[in-house]
């Protein structure tokens, strides 16, 4: 009984191990092969990342996403097709994406992966009561004073509003619906500085006020208190720099030497470009055309 109680125990052992060596065997064999196609496969995503979402998704998670074909690797991954677009926010949508589109402002063409996307980004680079704020404007807005170029300064509902996927701070003028795309603005600056401000501006409010400083213009702000000055400053500044790509995130920028040089030319080329010095830029590329 104990004899066959090993044989039996043995014929279920020996075909388990034999399979499991020879799928550690092909496994093996085509290795190099299926680092090429995992690589075919993610430079295709990164190709066309700036063009739609879920190949920027690809392009980064390409490790986590990459999916094999059994439970080994023994031919190519199929390519995504891409769209390039996403449904516009007019069309069907899901319960979900209602609720999240319902009060937010966006231009005919602009898509649910758009909003999302720059909702994703602006969470993770601002603080939680910036991030407050900036819901706030994207679904309900805020009365803020504007002074004008001429006549006299009026309060005015400002909020965030989507165009083709860009963040404009719009109002409502005389000739409808007006706004300022935030990467036109140079710089946002708080105080007395614009001949706007000055025609009309209180000395002993000074800090209540808030310029949006473009090219060959300014819109320019006055707040009750200079609290609420403060607040608009932080996250108009930090608008102003993700859409100029000026953001320096030093937490990420650790993390270089550990990941590939072609994966860290995708992470800094969506943080912006000046997250890198010339000279770690250069490196990187030079890495990049050497493999």
């Amino acid at each position: 009984m104990i004899m066959e109680k090993l044989a039996i125990r043995s014929n279920k052992e020996l075909p388990a191990r034999a399979f499991k060596q020879w799928t550690l065997f092909v496994k093996s064999a085509n290795a190099q092969i299926m680092a090429t196609d995992r690589s075919r496969w993610r430079l295709h995503a990164a190709a066309n990342q700036d063009m739609d979402l879920q190949a920027w998704y690809h392009a980064m998670f390409y490790q986590e996403v990459y999916r094999l074909r059994g439970p080994f690797w023994f031919r190519d991954a199929v390519l995504p097709q891409y769209r390039q677009s996403y449904d516009l926010v007019d069309n069907a949508l899901t319960p979900l994406e209602e609720a999240a589109l319902a009060h937010v402002l966006c231009s005919p063409d602009t898509t649910y992966g758009d909003v999302a996307g720059q909702m994703f980004v602006v969470q993770a680079i601002v603080s939680p009561d910036q991030f407050s704020l900036f819901q706030q404007l994207s679904a309900q807005g805020a009365q803020v004073i504007k002074c004008p170029r001429s006549g006299r300064p009026a309060k005015k509902m400002f909020r965030f509003s989507f165009v083709e996927g860009n963040i404009y701070l719009t109002w409502k003028g005389k000739f409808g619906n007006q706004g300022v795309d935030l990467g036109d603005v140079s710089s946002v600056v708080g105080g007395i500085t614009t001949d706007v401000i000055k025609r009309t501006a209180q000395a002993s409010r000074s800090d209540c006020y808030l310029s949006l400083i473009c090219a060959g213009r300014s819109v320019d702000l006055c707040f009750d208190n200079h609290e609420d000055r403060e607040k608009w400053l932080a996250l108009l500044s930090m608008l102003v720099e993700k859409e100029h790509g000026q953001l320096s995130v030093e937490s990420v920028r650790t993390h270089l030497d550990e990941a590939t040089s072609f994966e860290s030319l995708l992470l800094f080329a969506s943080l912006g470009k000046e997250t890198l010095t010339p000279e770690k830029r250069n490196w990187l590329c030079s890495l990049q055309l050497a493999e």
